[in-house]
């Protein structure tokens, strides 16, 4: 199964081993990227976020199966 694009806040907080309260405050903070606001949902793009953060953290990503559903 492909990797999703889009990540829920929840998703997003798995994914760098936060809480989603902490995700929310970095979204408002302008310190998130890849924010994507639909209606009062809010999406991350998974690879902007992942790109964001640097080449280490997105081969983390993959090795350790966070991003698996």
């Amino acid at each position: 199964m492909a990797d999703a694009v889009f990540l829920t806040v929840p998703e997003t907080a798995a994914l760098l081993r936060t809480s989603s309260k902490a995700i929310y405050c970095m979204i408002e903070r302008g310190q998130l990227a890849g924010v994507l606001r639909v209606g009062r949902r809010v999406l991350v793009r998974r690879d902007v976020l992942l790109a964001s953060l640097g080449p280490a953290a997105a081969v983390g990503a993959r090795a350790s199966g966070a991003m698996r559903g």
